[in-house]
């Protein structure tokens, strides 16, 4: 599903993941396109020519750790005190919503973030890490841009199931009423869900 959100939020459904959905999306977008690291997406030409600026989404960061540490039984307390700085992170970002761009909450979040990061590299330069936490930290410290523009702007979701949740009651009614062999709605049947 693609979200875009102008004056109003439009959904998207397309049984493909490729970059032809957001591109047939008439207009011009321009703002931030909230992404799961998806290489399809850094071909949009939208990301491409800057009118779009990429946001990674942190659900996605979180599941790596998840897997590293269920994959690798030496890797377990590693991964789950990442998460836990993940966490931190979802809660700060909460608690500084709706407060003034230069506040303590803002501050604190802003510090946890910076923190994160130094973590990742000073892990990353230790020879002795394994492979897995490695992949993981490498991704992270790679996507670091996209996974930090929410710290400078609270409208922008840290994950991509964030704009999923807002259209999924939308998402349902839509699927519902797709012509299931040639991929139409029938624009006749959609209302407004419950």
């Amino acid at each position: 599903m693609f979200t875009f959100q102008i004056r109003t939020t439009v959904y998207i459904l397309d049984r493909s993941r490729s970059r032809t959905a957001p591109e047939a999306h008439p207009g011009e977008s321009e703002g931030v396109l909230v992404v799961d690291r998806y290489s399809a997406d850094k071909a949009l030409s939208g990301v491409k020519n800057g009118r779009l600026t990429q946001a990674c989404c942190w659900a996605h960061v979180r599941r790596d750790f998840i897997r590293v540490g269920k994959g690798w039984a030496d890797q377990k307390e590693w991964a789950l005190t990442w998460l836990g700085r993940i966490r931190v992170r979802y809660g700060l970002h909460r608690q500084r919503l709706g407060a003034p761009t230069n506040s303590d909450r803002q501050m604190a979040l802003r510090d946890a973030v910076a923190a994160v990061r130094r973590r990742c590299l000073a892990e990353l330069a230790d020879p002795t890490l394994g492979i897995p936490a490695r992949k993981v930290l490498t991704s992270l410290d790679e996507h670091g841009p996209g996974l930090t523009r929410f710290v400078d702007d609270p409208r922008i979701p840290l994950d991509s199931e964030e704009c999923s949740a807002r259209g999924e009651k939308w998402a349902r009614t839509l699927e519902s009423d797709l012509d299931g062999a040639e991929g139409r709605l029938d624009l006749g049947r959609i209302g407004r869900p419950e």
